[in-house]
């Protein structure tokens, strides 16, 4: 409610911006008013030829997910729409915030910017990546997790169960199951298959009230 501008940034003290940065952002909103978050290309500090997130994406199981970690940053030359932004590094449109609601704080840390983009799905927004929009990421330095540690592994296991309960309800996974929609989603919808790791694949499926509105080329990884 104290943001006068159009927009919302968010910036983490653990990142920092090339000088156009904003600059790209802004003017990619400002493209296409359904706009909701502009996603900047973040790469990792110290490998700056590598990615640490071109975008997050929800597995069919509803786990929240990075697009491009640890892969070459020249994978991510033009716009797509992606499911969601991270908070990292992101502008939003305060219109549409003040529409679907701002962070949820029963989330307080991790995934609440997840959560926050697939309201914005549902909702009938986009949200799409910038890669013009360049800035380098020390993950995890402000909770201390740049190796293990419990308090990011606590918040983030529990966010990631409440994630799909709260924007896919179970009766909303029911009715998909019946209709052969997980894990192999029929013409309403596709399910974008991504190498995570070389022994794990998992499936980004959009939710219900999405469905239709990513492509193929949109959503690849």
């Amino acid at each position: 409610a104290r943001a006068k501008g159009e927009y919302v940034v968010m910036f983490n003290n653990d990142a920092f911006a090339e000088p156009e940065w904003l600059a790209e952002l802004i003017r990619t909103a400002e493209t296409d008013p359904k706009i909701f978050a502009v996603q900047s290309l973040m790469l990792r500090h110290f490998e700056r030829e590598l990615a640490d997130d071109a975008g997050d994406y929800v597995t069919w199981m509803g786990f929240a997910c990075k697009t491009g970690d640890g892969r070459r940053v020249s994978r991510y030359t033009k716009q797509k729409r992606i499911f969601s932004a991270c908070g990292g590094a992101a502008l939003y449109r305060k219109s549409i915030l003040e529409e679907i609601g701002t962070f949820d704080e029963n989330f307080f840390a991790y995934f609440e910017d997840v959560d926050l983009s697939w309201r914005a799905n549902n909702a009938g927004y986009k949200n799409v990546l910038c890669p013009t929009a360049k800035c380098y990421h020390i993950c995890g330095a402000s909770t201390g997790a740049v190796r293990y540690n419990a308090f990011k592994s606590q918040q983030s296991g529990r966010n990631s169960i409440l994630l799909p309960l709260k924007n896919e309800p179970p009766h909303g996974a029911v009715d998909d199951l019946e209709h052969g929609a997980l894990p192999v989603v029929p013409s309403g919808g596709r399910a974008v298959r991504s190498e995570i790791t070389p022994s794990v694949t998992a499936y980004a499926v959009p939710p219900p009230s999405a469905r239709g509105a990513f492509s193929k080329k949109d959503t690849r990884l």
